[in-house]
């Protein structure tokens, strides 16, 4: 025999409409994941430091300076220095980046 139990529904609370919205965000942004061209472009529109003199700080050791001009295709920070080379600082190496103040700012 099949049974079946219906149990009081309870009214949707501030909390659970914010889990609800919260859980379709993070679908979208899922979705979105599969293609890697467009989150590489969403994040350098986010990047904060792009267009800004640095100082970077690698690990283990060691620093660069220069201007953070682009976001690889593989996520690397790449930083410019007054010379023009080019160098690419992956999330692996880095330790701090830090935008340095324009002067009379």
């Amino acid at each position: 025999a099949l049974v079946s139990r219906v149990a009081p529904i309870a009214p949707i609370g501030p909390r659970e409409r914010v889990v609800g919205l919260l859980a379709e965000q993070l679908r979208r942004a899922a979705a979105s994941l599969e293609d890697a061209v467009s989150v590489l472009d969403e994040y350098r529109t986010r990047c904060s430091v792009l267009g800004h003199d640095v100082d970077v700080r690698l690990l283990p050791h060691g620093s660069t300076r220069g201007r953070a001009v682009d976001i690889d295709e593989t996520g690397a920070l790449v930083v410019e220095s007054a010379t023009g080379l080019r160098q690419r600082v992956h999330v692996a190496a880095l330790r701090s980046v830090d935008v340095i103040a324009e002067p009379n700012s």
